[in-house]
């Protein structure tokens, strides 16, 4: 990895964190449950497309198929990296001397402790908070 590749580590307090899922048309509810966690330690902001364009080309990965000849535009070069399988994301993430949070993980770091629908609160998300919807 480049030394611009290097993410900016963020530490996440032990703590708790719920898990479940209302019901809906396509599946059942799952009963919310509470799990403790030990602090562990997430990137800041995701892998971009010019950070995995340099580990495509230092590895011989395959590019992600939307990239025209395999290579992200200009105007993808900071955007988060998408169309990657686990498998991959797994692979960048140990040459990065790291892994992939587990769920529970991704889970307490982006919801906290109050089970908060957004990282930012219960409001819905804006284009102020997050790229959705072409915004």
């Amino acid at each position: 990895m480049a030394v611009g590749d290097l993410p900016q580590w963020l530490p996440v307090p032990a703590g708790w964190v719920r898990m479940g899922a209302a019901a809906s048309a396509a599946a059942p509810a799952i009963p919310p449950e509470r799990h403790r966690l030990p602090a562990f330690w997430i990137t800041r902001t995701p892998v971009t497309n010019a950070q995995y364009a340099r580990w495509c080309a230092t590895t011989g990965r395959a590019a992600p198929p939307h990239w025209p000849g395999g290579t992200p535009t200009p105007a993808q070069q900071q955007h988060p990296v998408t169309y990657v399988d686990w498998s991959a994301a797994s692979a960048y993430a140990q040459d990065a001397g790291a892994r992939l949070p587990s769920e529970l993980e991704w889970e307490r770091a982006a919801r906290g402790e109050d089970g908060r629908a957004y990282p930012w609160g219960a409001h819905p998300p804006t284009a102020r908070h997050a790229n959705f919807g072409g915004q």
